[in-house]
């Protein structure tokens, strides 16, 4: 009898591994908010911006970094981040982020897709201030005490397609117009004002089409679809994706709010965790 039941909790460790494995997926999964395809929108105070994005997308982009240098100091938001894995396909990641500008500043929060079997594994909090904590990527992930690593170190450069010090709606920008203009330069640029669309959250925003690229990018991206919010001019959704038409990276900011005010402990090492 007693090795009967011994036998029959062996034949059910895969099955209770499988509900355990399933289980955590279901809890950390969120389906991709829809954003719809251009749609008619009032272009009554648009027409400057419309008129530019036709004639020159990127001197479009230029203008928008020119309002973001001009009107924003920090910022508020929840980030969704999604980014294909070398090995196995990964969740997507949902973030609460608070960002500051001088100095630069983010502290970070992880809400959903936490990789908590990667090495190292996704933290629950992380922390950087330029020109602070020895210029360290702060994090905590198991314990109350945070890891230090510089920003390029390999196991913190091989998480994410971009360093902490590279994050942000204005670094974003400055990439997009980077290879945009590398593009043009060799010839080679083909992109299109697709028109004004809906955001997820039903925002007008100016609707960009990258493609293809000659040569295809790093990790094949063949493809880049980005969205400009019309209010803020900030680029808050860009789509990557490859030949075949797959995502490789998606990015989206939401619930954004342009300059709140932070407690002054709110991007020190005590505010990880809280």
């Amino acid at each position: 009898m007693k090795a009967r039941w011994i036998l029959v909790l062996i034949l059910a460790l895969p099955v209770v591994g499988f509900a355990g494995w399933y289980g955590y997926r279901a809890a950390t999964y969120v389906p991709t908010p829809k954003v719809d395809a251009p749609v008619d929108i009032d272009p009554s105070g648009h027409e400057a911006e419309l008129e530019l994005c036709k004639k020159d997308p990127i001197a479009f982009l230029e203008k928008c970094v020119k309002r973001y240098d001009e009107t924003v100091r920090s910022y508020r938001t929840t980030f969704r981040k999604y980014e294909r894995g070398k090995t196995k396909e990964k969740d997507d990641e949902i973030i609460d982020v608070i960002f500051r500008e001088s100095p630069f500043s983010v502290r970070m929060t992880w809400k959903k897709g936490r990789q908590l079997f990667a090495m190292p594994p996704t933290p629950s909090h992380s922390l950087y201030v330029a020109g602070e904590n020895d210029n360290k990527l702060l994090a905590l992930a198991f314990s109350s005490t945070p890891w230090e690593k510089d920003v390029d170190a390999p196991d913190v450069v091989g998480r994410s397609r971009y360093r902490v010090d590279q994050f942000g709606f204005k670094k974003a920008t400055e990439r997009t117009i980077a290879s945009m203009k590398k593009a043009r330069a060799a010839g080679t640029l083909q992109v299109r004002f697709v028109g004004m669309s809906k955001s997820a959250e039903d925002r007008s925003c100016y609707h960009f089409v990258r493609t293809p690229y000659d040569p295809v990018e790093e990790d094949g991206i063949n493809k880049l679809e980005f969205w400009i919010d019309a209010e803020t001019l900030l680029q808050t959704h860009s789509i990557l994706s490859d030949r075949d038409g797959k995502r490789i990276a998606e990015y989206i900011f939401t619930n954004v709010q342009i300059n709140p005010e932070f407690s002054e402990g709110a991007f020190t090492r005590n505010s990880l965790g809280k």
